[in-house]
């Protein structure tokens, strides 16, 4: 799922400001709860609870207190993961312990895993990129302007949207469209104890390509499966990691029915390590999305000068 070739806008990043209302949350820390290793239990505890960081995106829709995962891990740590739990959540959970690595082997065990309240600054990222079709949509006030749009906002315990605010070089037309849209916009209740100042930035990069008129940005290349870099790597340093790895990516749809494209967003840190894994488009799956966002989390690209920012699709049939 590329750039629209002719609204090639993107989202380009979120920061909270000032002191969020409420506190960011993390996983809470995993509990074996029967079996588990006879030496090295410290070291497996620790990667259960790296493990449990990955599984925020398994609580999305679901609110069970805790999971049960039955776990099997074999003396290279390799892992079999069986949700005893019935639900979404408790097969998200397995399915990404399914592709983790874990110490210890073998061993044979039975780990409880808590609801992770997402990081609040995650989750309403999350929610503001599923409505990137109504903000994307007032490129059409100036097809061919080219910049960043800075947006500021009020977001309200109950998901209400207000004080919004739009400076940018693209012309007035653009900065009022943009900004009853997200007036208009209505988030998932936050949690917090009072209303969030948070801060938007959308990139309008106009047309691109040739003959699209001053002012327009080019578009970044396009991945050759889909999806779209920005950034420091090139296509092929993405594609020789991608490449490789799309073999396990789409085994991760043996850990559920779901049918449809799963388009994942994040980014690549200079070092290589990726960050800020989030499913863009989902198909209502929570094994397979969560077992994506722990394979996507464990990839490691070559080094570069900065960051790149990829959105890449998996299509299961």
């Amino acid at each position: 799922m590329g750039r629209h070739a002719g609204t090639g806008v993107a989202i380009a990043m979120l920061a909270a400001l000032a002191t969020l209302a409420a506190p960011t949350l993390a996983a809470a820390r995993p509990t074996l709860v029967k079996g588990g290793p006879r030496t090295d239990r410290g070291r497996v505890e620790a990667a259960l609870t790296a493990a449990s960081m990955a599984m925020q995106v398994c609580w999305r829709a679901a609110r069970e207190p805790t999971v049960r995962v039955k776990v099997a891990v074999a003396a290279d740590g390799a892992v079999t993961a069986t949700a005893i739990t019935k639900g979404g959540p408790a097969q998200c959970a397995a399915g990404i312990l399914a592709v983790w690595t874990l110490p210890g082997g073998p061993w044979q065990g039975e780990v409880d895993f808590a609801v992770a309240a997402p990081d609040l600054s995650a989750f309403i990222q999350q929610q503001l990129l599923a409505h990137g079709d109504t903000i994307r949509a007032c490129q059409s006030q100036a097809p061919t302007a080219a910049g960043s749009a800075g947006i500021k906002m009020k977001i309200h315990p109950d998901g209400s949207i207000t004080d919004v605010e739009v400076s940018s070089p693209l012309g007035a037309r653009v900065d009022a469209c943009v900004q009853r849209a997200v007036a208009a916009l209505r988030l998932e209740p936050t949690g917090s104890a009072g209303a969030i100042r948070y801060q938007l930035a959308v990139a309008f990069t106009g047309k691109g390509g040739a003959g699209a008129g001053d002012g327009a940005a080019e578009r970044p290349p396009a991945d050759p499966d889909g999806g779209s870099i920005d950034g420091a790597l090139g296509v092929e340093q993405v594609r020789s990691v991608l490449g490789p790895a799309r073999p396990r990516l789409v085994a991760c749809g043996q850990k559920g029915k779901g049918k449809g494209t799963v388009v994942v967003r994040f980014t690549v840190r200079p070092d290589g390590t990726t960050k800020n894994v989030l499913v863009k488009d989902a198909i209502g799956d929570a094994a397979i999305e969560g077992c994506l966002v722990a394979g996507f989390k464990a990839l490691r690209f070559p080094a570069a000068a900065g960051e790149t920012r990829i959105v890449y699709p998996v299509a299961f049939r």
